[in-house]
């Protein structure tokens, strides 16, 4: 038997990449929300406010009766997007508290009662625990003023220059509501991060008699931010330290440490010495995200990198932070040949 500790650092590894997938999947749900039920109805609703302001200056009534309906639209707009990408990450934060305990079952190597955080507790991360400076609702809030406000520029802007309701619909989908588009994305992935290390973490402190401290682990790759780099490895109290995310869309993780069979109370004579050395407290050794991915399967490092990349860091040809850039842009298949020289 391994090191407890790194046996659920190498599973936190595994389960951040799986957390990727279901973030593109819920990213892919909450665009096809904005998509289908909010712009199509807004541009609609606008192209017939619009038609009624003829030469309508921004000091007229009918103007400002405009930009109350494009707010009113916006807000309702978010708010439904809110309630989906609430409504998902609740039900992330119980999954997450419940793959914790499992992890702790499987990998530590005596009969310990783990129990679950509370179904109250784990709404309330949702609902009550800030990230980024606010809550998930306000920042849904903010996107809402955000785009109304660049809606009524544009329209502004449009009625101005003497463009046609179809050159303003055009611009403002383009523009603005691919921008909103962009940024509800960066919400929904950092609230599913939010989620998970918050859960995560407050199924350490329920099991508080066995866990003894937690571990920033960040994705070690080109997309990896500074605050990220300067913050992996270290160890924290139950309570102390930053929690992830950092930073918008952040990926980074916070792992368990088990406490050792002496910080337990246990005489070590009553334990095998396989036991003994994988309950020994200690912290694991710092595991790359590339290091990890050699050891999987090859259908983990297709899920992980795409059939096409996984082939090229299979065989070797290419290092796991090569198939991004330094913006932290993915890279195609073809753009990763050509610039590896394949």
């Amino acid at each position: 038997m391994g090191s407890t500790n790194r046996d659920i650092l190498e599973a936190v590894i595994g389960h951040a990449v799986r957390l990727e997938s279901l973030k593109t999947y819920e990213v892919r749900a909450l665009v096809k929300i904005l998509e289908k039920d909010v712009y199509p109805d807004l541009l609609l609703s606008l192209e017939k406010m619009v038609s009624k302001l003829g030469s309508a200056s921004v000091h007229t009534k009918r103007f400002k009766e405009v930009v109350q309906g494009i707010r009113a639209i916006m807000k309702d707009g978010m708010r439904k997007a809110y309630q989906a990408n609430k409504s998902a990450v609740e039900k992330i934060a119980l999954s997450e508290a419940q793959w914790t305990v499992g992890v702790f079952k499987k990998t530590v190597p005596l009969k310990w009662n783990f129990t679950m955080p509370s179904p109250e507790v784990l709404r309330a991360i949702v609902t009550t625990k800030p990230f980024e400076g606010a809550l998930m609702r306000d920042w849904y809030g903010s996107l809402a003023k955000k785009t109304a406000d660049g809606i009524v520029r544009a329209v502004n802007v449009g009625l101005v220059r003497g463009e046609s309701i179809p050159q303003i619909t055009k611009r403002i989908r383009e523009a603005d509501l691919a921008l909103t588009k962009r940024n509800a994305e960066a919400i929904a992935r950092t609230s599913i991060n939010h989620v998970t290390n918050e859960a995560r973490l407050a199924t350490m402190k329920e099991n508080n008699d066995i866990v003894g401290k937690w571990q920033f682990v960040a994705v070690l790759d080109l997309r990896t931010t500074e605050e990220c780099m300067a913050a992996d490895g270290k160890v924290y109290e139950l309570g102390d330290g930053i929690q992830p995310p950092l930073h918008w869309s952040c990926r980074s993780q916070s792992v368990p440490v088990m406490k050792s069979m002496k910080e337990l109370g246990f005489d070590l004579n009553d334990f095998p010495p396989t036991t003994r050395a994988a309950m020994d407290g200690q912290v694991a050794e710092k595991v790359t995200y590339g290091d990890w991915l050699k050891r999987q399967s090859k259908e983990d490092q297709i899920l992980a990198l795409g059939k096409g990349k996984a082939e090229l860091f299979r065989d070797g040809k290419v290092s796991v932070d090569r198939f991004v850039d330094r913006g932290g842009r993915g890279l195609s298949l073809t753009e990763i040949r050509k610039r590896e020289g394949l």
